[in-house]
């Protein structure tokens, strides 16, 4: 005996309004870091995310140091 048809169930929702994000963040890295000042700091939630700043803040001249926050992510300081 075979089992019957599930009806269609989708396995994807459809969503509408969600704004496309830039293919890369290259613009987004330099705006972020030419604005802060010394004191200024911003989140990350991964170790990939924080290597890609550290490589805009080398590029763009900036002195940082970072700290990882366990369960969190790491904390960027611009420092010079």
């Amino acid at each position: 005996m075979t089992k019957p048809k599930q009806p269609y169930q989708p396995y994807f929702k459809i969503e509408k309004n969600i704004p496309i994000p830039p293919k890369n963040l290259n613009g987004v890295w330099r705006d972020m870091i030419m604005a802060m000042k010394i004191g200024d700091s911003f989140m990350v939630s991964t170790q990939g995310n924080r290597d890609a700043a550290l490589t805009h803040v080398k590029k763009y001249n900036r002195r940082v140091t970072t700290r990882k926050l366990p369960g969190i992510g790491y904390r960027i300081w611009r420092v010079k």
